[in-house]
């Protein structure tokens, strides 16, 4: 049997999420702020502060990711 961890099973199998969100619109829509309003007897919502990417750990891989791309890449022998 597998099991897929779909954010409706995780509501109901603990007593409390925290989580640390940046000010992206993405995190402020209408279904975001019901989906909250909904379960706020599981969710707690902090908000990181604006401006303040170094605080916030996605940031951290996306640049990792970004300055991989921009790496000079070696050339063999031509």
């Amino acid at each position: 049997m597998e099991y897929k961890l779909r954010p409706s099973n995780l509501l109901q199998r603990v007593k409390r999420i925290i989580i640390f969100a940046d000010h992206a619109p993405c995190h402020k829509t209408k279904n975001v702020k019901k989906l909250i309003r909904e379960r706020r007897s599981v969710l707690r919502v902090k908000l990181l502060p604006k401006k303040a990417p170094n605080l916030n750990p996605v940031e951290r891989l996306v640049d990792k990711q970004v300055s991989r791309l921009h790496e000079p890449v070696p050339l063999g022998p031509r």
